[in-house]
């Protein structure tokens, strides 16, 4: 039998980021693109992320797929998240 408590959605996550912060420098100082964002996608889920423009949206999942522009800082990356069976 299954477990439906908060123990058992955490480990049925196929996506996971926990605190992802995404940083770029500019010529006035480091600019924070991403601040602290934390998710999770369960087995079977979908996510959708919506926001005004310039809100961090696409920065968000380059960082993901360890993509982000070059000069970009996300601490802990490429991989502040799990996927099963993958390793970045």
């Amino acid at each position: 039998m299954a477990s439906t408590g908060p123990a058992s959605a955490a480990s049925d996550a196929v996506v996971r980021v926990e605190n992802l912060r995404v940083t770029f420098p500019t010529m006035d100082g480091d600019v924070q693109a991403v601040k602290g964002l934390s998710f999770e996608v369960p087995a079977g889920g979908a996510l959708g992320i919506v926001g005004e423009s310039g809100s961090g949206k696409s920065v968000t999942s380059l960082a993901l797929m360890g993509l982000a522009c070059t000069g970009a800082a996300a601490p802990g990356s490429p991989a502040p998240s799990r996927w099963p069976g993958r390793t970045w």
